[in-house]
This record gives C-alpha cells, sequence and structure tokens, in this order.
C-alpha cells in the first residue's frame, strides 16, 4: 500500500509503526431494534435540496465531494438517513428541521475534516468561526435570503447561512427550555471541534481514555437527547431533573456507545484522511503499541458492553420508578433509536465505507485498508484465536 510523505507526516503512526495494512473486524452483535421514520421519503429530497441551495457549498465540492461531485456527497450518507433512524417519532414538520441541522452537522463535519481551507488555517481563524457559530446558537437564526451579502470567512467555514437559516425554523418551534438545551449542546460540540482541530495540527497523540472523553463530546450525541424531547413535542426538563443521576448515567453510556460505534466503522476513512488521531482505535496503537486487531476487538467488546449496561440501565430504572408519566418511557423508548440508529449508519454508509458502497451491512471479517474504500472478506481463522 503506497503513500505519500505528507500522508505519512499526516498519519504519524497506527500503520506505519506496525506495518499493518489489514486487521479483523468481529462481526458487532447487537439487540437494540433498529426502527425509522415514516416521513423520510419526502425529507430525502427536500434535505438534499435545501443543502445545494446556498451557493458556498459548491465551493467546498473539490475538497468534501467524491469525484467532486455535489450529488455523490449527498447520496454517500448524508444525515437525513441517519436521522431516520435515530427519530422514529414527531411529525413531518419537525422531522425535517431535524434532519436539516442534521445535515449541517454532518456537512461541517466533513468540510473540517477534509484537506482545505478549514485544516489550512491557522487556530485563530478556525476558533473565530467556530465562535461564529455559537453566536448564531446564541441568537434567533436568520431564514436565508439568496439577495443577502455574500458570507464572510468565518460564515464559510462553519457553513453559517445554513445554520443561521435552520436555527431560525426551530427556534420558532421549540419551547424555550428545549431550545436553550439544544443551544448548549451544539455549542459544547463546537467547543470540542476547536480542541480537535488544535490537536491535529499539532500531531499530538491521545491516550485512550483522553480520546474516549474526547469522543464522548465531539461526535454531537449530546445534541440528540433535547432534540428527542423536541421530536416527542414534550419538554421533560422538570422530570429529567427529578431523576438526574438516573439519566445523567444513562446519557453517559449512550455516548459511550455512540463514540465507539463511530470509532470502529470510520476508522479506515479517518486514518485514511489523516484524522486517526482522535480514533478510540488509532489511540491505542499510538499509546499502547497494541496490533490493529487487537485494538478493534477491544472497541468491539467496549459497544457491545456499552449496549447492554443502557438496556439494563434502561429496564431498571422503569421498573422501581411505576410512577414516570407516559412521556418519559416514551422518551426512554426512543432513547434506544438514537443506538440503534447510529449502529446501522456507520455500518452501512458509503460516507464510511466508499461512495460506490450499496448501504449493505459491514459485518465480521479481514478489513483491508484501502484508499477508497472498505474491503472486507471471510477470515475465520482469526475469529477463533
Amino acid at each position: 500500500m503506497k503513500m505519500n510523505k505528507t500522508r505519512k507526516k499526516m498519519a504519524r503512526t497506527t500503520l506505519f509503526d506496525c506495518g499493518e495494512d489489514q486487521y479483523y473486524l468481529p462481526d458487532l452483535k447487537t439487540r437494540l431494534p433498529l426502527r425509522q421514520h415514516s416521513g423520510v421519503a419526502r425529507t430525502l429530497g427536500e434535505t438534499r435540496a435545501w443543502i445545494k441551495g446556498f451557493p458556498e457549498i459548491r465551493n467546498w465540492a473539490p475538497f468534501c465531494a467524491p469525484r467532486g461531485d455535489i450529488d455523490l456527497w449527498l447520496a454517500q450518507g448524508f444525515a437525513d438517513v441517519w436521522t431516520s433512524h435515530q427519530f422514529t417519532c414527531g411529525n413531518v414538520d419537525t422531522f425535517r428541521i431535524i434532519c436539516d441541522l442534521g445535515g449541517w452537522m454532518v456537512m461541517t463535519d466533513d468540510v473540517h475534516s477534509a484537506p482545505g481551507p478549514f485544516r489550512d488555517a491557522d487556530d485563530a481563524t478556525r476558533n473565530r468561526a467556530l465562535d461564529r457559530a455559537i453566536e448564531i446558537l446564541n441568537g434567533d437564526g436568520q431564514e436565508f435570503d439568496r439577495n443577502q451579502p455574500s458570507p464572510d470567512t468565518a460564515d464559510v467555514l462553519v457553513l453559517g447561512r445554513c445554520l443561521s437559516d435552520v436555527w431560525y425554523r426551530l427556534c420558532r418551534l421549540a419551547p424555550p427550555s428545549i431550545r436553550a438545551r439544544i443551544a448548549r449542546a451544539l455549542q459544547g460540540t463546537m467547543e470540542s471541534w476547536k480542541a480537535e482541530a488544535s490537536d491535529r495540527g499539532s500531531g499530538r497523540c491521545l491516550t485512550l481514555d483522553e480520546t474516549l472523553e474526547r469522543r464522548d463530546v465531539n461526535v454531537g450525541i449530546d445534541v440528540d437527547f433535547p432534540v428527542l424531547e423536541f421530536m416527542l413535542g414534550i419538554d421533560l426538563h422538570s422530570e429529567l431533573e427529578a431523576h438526574a443521576d438516573a439519566f445523567s448515567k444513562i446519557w453517559r453510556i449512550l455516548r459511550r456507545y455512540t463514540s465507539l460505534v463511530n470509532d470502529l466503522y470510520s476508522f479506515r476513512k479517518e486514518y485514511m484522511a489523516g484524522k486517526d488521531l482522535t480514533n478510540s482505535i488509532a489511540a491505542q496503537c499510538n499509546m499502547e503499541h497494541v496490533r490493529i486487531s487487537d485494538a478493534v476487538r477491544k472497541v468491539v467488546g467496549l459497544v457491545e458492553s456499552a449496549e447492554e449496561e443502557f438496556i439494563a440501565c434502561r429496564e431498571q430504572f422503569i421498573a422501581t420508578h411505576p410512577e414516570l408519566t407516559s412521556g418519559l418511557l416514551r422518551y426512554l423508548e426512543c432513547l434506544g433509536d438514537i443506538a440503534s440508529g447510529t449502529a446501522f449508519y456507520t455500518r452501512c454508509s458509503p460516507r464510511y465505507h466508499g461512495v460506490d458502497h450499496d448501504w449493505s451491512e459491514i459485518g465480521g471479517g479481514l478489513v483491508t485498508i484501502d484508499t477508497e474504500r472498505t474491503i472486507i472478506h471471510p477470515w475465520v481463522e482469526e475469529a477463533t484465536r
């Protein structure tokens, strides 16, 4: 497997120190059911058309879009599919807003991960851009108008006009408490992206514990918890506060599950993009000097344990609190969709497995680390070791 010197400098260690270009991926066992929102057929077209309506998206196509094709960029794993499995409740109008918000997050993550203006910028420029996103979230947003002046650099680097437009629509439907908590969660994600960009620029390797702590925030799952209330149409703030210890534990488990399952199936892509320094698999290889297969096996075990812990914790909480309202019970039920939807998306999405991937599920086998796609073949011998 040939890689140029620039790629080797970005990647730092993971493969070059251990000399591996393949690893064994165990088949992830999951128990949570996979469901999908009934409005997905409509929103698939609407959300993608909305994103394409912002002229600055075209500026990013050479850096982020496969073969420079915006439609391929959207089709390879846009957030409307992910959102449809994470949030299976709520009416189609609120669902559309969350699809658009998720679309902004995915596109912005791609913009920040790809070689190009954001990664080439200095820390001060990147921070100003992320502060611009935080500024939008502290306000009421603004409906997009094609006659607006051209966006400045900060807006372009965070797709600020996209965020401002969807935030404008969310603010008009979400109760103040839910809106404020969504804003805080998004702001926390923005702050973690600052730290990630700084670490990537310095080439500093994180330990596994440091990586997990960072990933629990920057993967953005904290946004999903108040978004679920928005989708259900119920402000559960008082009830969640009354059971703060229990939900703090449940949310912590889901953060860890989501970040780990994302790392598991995005490792190949992130490694090839030079973003492997903030991946839990790479952290083990870099700092503990283990084989990639052993690091992957450990992450699979942690994912499966987190799912079992979530199911047990949720069941115990319900069993010991017969007074729970129907709204809170529905919230607890739908929290499982956030986990199962993320697992499905990361296992199947062309965003992680290559633009020509057909959305088939990635199971267990021998993975060859390729620059363009996930190549996997059965390998029974490794599974029995």
